[in-house]
This record gives C-alpha cells, sequence and structure tokens, in this order.
C-alpha cells in the first residue's frame, strides 16, 4: 500500500499538471482538517477574568459528550468580550456566521466588524455570509460526500459484482431452502428499502452502519442459512441460480434511469435530508458502475491457473473468491473511485444549489452557487466557489488518468 502511494505522487511529480493536482489536493485537505481554526467566529485560545479558554477544542469535545460549552458570558458573542489574551483564526466567521450590515459586499468592500481581520477578502453573499470561510468550511462537506459515498459505493458494488462474475449463471446452486431463504432476503431487501426512504431519518454514522449490515449482512445471512439447512437435510437435487442474470439485470434498470432523476425521487422520500442520508443515496446511486468493472475483471480471473489451484487443493468458493480473485480485481475498482468521487462532489455541489442536499445550517459550495443566482451582480459569488469546485474535480480526475497510466 505504501509503495502505491508512492508511485502515485512520484507519478504526479512527473507533468506539470500533476504537480498543481497534487498541491490542490493537499490544499483541500489541510482545509479539510484546520477549516475550524482558520475560519471561526470563536478564539482558539482565550485568557478572561483569569480563566483561560478554548472554545474550538470545546466545541469538539461537548459533540463527542466529554465537556458541557464553556462560555465567559453566554449571553454575548465571542467578537463582543474584551480578553487579556486571545489567539484568534485568520477570518473571524464560519461558514454560517451572519453579518447584516455587509450583505452582498464584494472582496474586501465590506465594512469592518471588529478590530480584526474583518474585511470579508473573498466578499460575502446573503445575509453577509462570509465567502472565503464558506469555501472553507465548504470543502469538508464535499470531501466527506465524495469520499464516503464512493467508499460505500465500493463496498456495494464489490460484493455485488464480485459474486456475478465469479459464479456467473451456472456455478451457484441451491436446494429448496436454499431458494426459500432467497426469497426471503429478496422480500427483506424490499422491506429495508421502505423503511430506509420512506419512514427511518438517518441521524449519525450509526445508522449508515446499521443500513450497510442491513443490505449485505442480513441477505447473506438468508442465504448462508438456506445451504446449511439444505446440508443438514441432505438434499441432493440443487438448483442453479443464475446471479449474474439477475445482478445484471438489477444495474441495466437503475442505469436506464437517470443519475440526478433517481437522486431527486429518493430525496423528496426522506423526511429530512442530511449529509448522510445524502451520501447514502449518492452511493446507490453509484454502485453500478463499480459493479461491472469488478464483474468483468471477475470473468477474466477466474479461470486463471490460481484460482484453479485453489478449487483443486480443496478451498471452499467463498474463501478462493475474497482471498485469491478479489484482491487481483481491485486496480480498476481504485480507478473508478478516483474518478466516481469528482462526481460525487459534483452531485453533492447540484443538489445543493438546487437546495435539496444537507441542511440549512451546514455552509457548501453548491449554496455560495445559489446565492450567485439570486443576484447576479455578485459575481464574486459564482466565480470563487465554481473555481473551487472545478480545482477539486480537477484534481481527483487527473488521479484516476495517473492511476490508468494516461
Amino acid at each position: 500500500m505504501q509503495s502505491s502511494g508512492n508511485n502515485l505522487i512520484k507519478k504526479l511529480s512527473q507533468t506539470r499538471s500533476g504537480r498543481f493536482a497534487f498541491f490542490i489536493i493537499g490544499l483541500f485537505l489541510f482545509f479539510f482538517v484546520f477549516a475550524d481554526f482558520i475560519a471561526n467566529e470563536k478564539p482558539i485560545y482565550a485568557k478572561h477574568e483569569g480563566q483561560s479558554y478554548y472554545p474550538i477544542f470545546n466545541a469538539y469535545a461537548n459533540g463527542l459528550g466529554l465537556s458541557q460549552i464553556k462560555h465567559p458570558a453566554p449571553n454575548k458573542d465571542w467578537n463582543e468580550i474584551t480578553f487579556e489574551k486571545s489567539i484568534w483564526p485568520l477570518l473571524p466567521y464560519s461558514g454560517i456566521t451572519i453579518d447584516l450590515k455587509n450583505n452582498y459586499k464584494g472582496p474586501f468592500e465590506a465594512k469592518v466588524k471588529t478590530n480584526r481581520f474583518g474585511r470579508h477578502p473573498l466578499g460575502t453573499g446573503q445575509l453577509g455570509k462570509d465567502v472565503a470561510s464558506g469555501i472553507i468550511h465548504g470543502t469538508r462537506v464535499a470531501l466527506i460526500v465524495g469520499l464516503m459515498a464512493m467508499l460505500l459505493a465500493a463496498i456495494i458494488g464489490l460484493f455485488f459484482g464480485s459474486i456475478a462474475g465469479y459464479f456467473g449463471d451456472q456455478s451457484f446452486k441451491l436446494g429448496p431452502f436454499g431458494i426459500l431463504f432467497s426469497c426471503l432476503s429478496l422480500l427483506y431487501l424490499i422491506y429495508w428499502s421502505y423503511i430506509s426512504f420512506g419512514g427511518n431519518e438517518i441521524k449519525n454514522a450509526g445508522d449508515i452502519l446499521r443500513n450497510i449490515l442491513a443490505l449485505l449482512g442480513i441477505p447473506t445471512l438468508f442465504l448462508f442459512a438456506g445451504h446449511q439447512i439444505d446440508g443438514l437435510f441432505g438434499f441432493r437435487k440443487k438448483f442453479y441460480l443464475p446471479l449474474d442474470l439477475i445482478i445484471m439485470r438489477i444495474i441495466e434498470v437503475m442505469e436506464a434511469i437517470p443519475g440526478l432523476l433517481l437522486l431527486f425521487a429518493l430525496l423528496t422520500i426522506i423526511n429530512r435530508p442530511s449529509m448522510l442520508s445524502l451520501i447514502l443515496i449518492i452511493a446507490l446511486v453509484k454502485w453500478p458502475a463499480i459493479a461491472k468493472f469488478v464483474r468483468a475483471e471477475m470473468l477474466r480471473i477466474r479461470g486463471l491457473l490460481f484460482i484453479e489451484s485453489s478449487k483443486a487443493i480443496g478451498n471452499p468458493s467463498w474463501k478462493s473468491l475474497f482471498v485469491h480473485a478479489l484482491p487481483n480485481a481491485m486496480r480498476p475498482v481504485v480507478i473508478t473511485l478516483a474518478f466516481g468521487v469528482a462526481s460525487a462532489i459534483l452531485l453533492e455541489a447540484s443538489l445543493s444549489f438546487l437546495a435539496l442536499g444537507v441542511s440549512e445550517e451546514i455552509m457548501t459550495w453548491g449554496k455560495l452557487l445559489s446565492n450567485a443566482r439570486q443576484k447576479p451582480s455578485a459575481w464574486w459569488l459564482a466565480v470563487f466557489p465554481g473555481l473551487a469546485i472545478f480545482l477539486c474535480v480537477f484534481a481527483f480526475n487527473k488521479i484516476g488518468d495517473v492511476l490508468d497510466g494516461k
């Protein structure tokens, strides 16, 4: 893994565009990690009446349930308090800080709000929200949605693509109980889809984990239970299950529906769309492409000598699949993931632009662009967020080109 990472960096550094892409990704990752310390209305450190405060770290601890919010004057903003000592972020605004006196001001045109850096270097949008801070904090949303959605899509695509390509239509046999439990598994998936998108709101990472386990784990347990019961009762007559045919028909149906249309349909079903629900929906839209690549690789790998040797020494089919075949089918998946992250970032920005993405209190690049639609003369609202989207998409596409050998 370390060697692969070093090779990627070496290939990126060989061209000017590659070096530029590497720099852009490094810059966005820096914003991702240190956004709260770069743009925030709270100080990093403050001393008031002999007591020290670390508001940003305190907010992290409170979010983890480890501490209560500490504030020297709860009825005042941090900017209104006089401190004995203080260390402040470079920009005194978070992505959602409101500055009504500077509504739709161009770069450096805003009136100074405080005696610190209050000029809004990239201008402001609706309600005086700072564009530079919005871009910095919007980086988190873009990368979290892009990376997590494609990681989840890879898990689903690897599972279905590998069993479709490895077993095909004439290798996976089931007895009567296996067929029965397969039907129950299908009914469960339909029920899971209804519950996940029709009634339950996705609130935290635990909800996503439970949905992944429900999507993959429980149907797998159904199939395993049916297979074990068939063996227990000694049913010799078994029937072929055309896994490749079934999975490919599902993929074709999903690909026949335009991606944005499917996203809109799923988002309208969810009661309150959130970042986590957006990740899950984009993953469900993106997994068929990964599954097709994995299936194509499996069709090639399953007939190679080392797979035949694994079968000859008595290894179970599932062990041959996941231990020997699947690791050798990962290269096209990694390439697809790089391009897929860029596509997922564009999808998130498009949905936020249409007010269908994450909740209102979270700033994103798409929301900044939507402000430009409301006030066309505010050119900075289109140029700077649009440039951020372009650079991020370009960088991930460049990584995909390098991995693909172009």
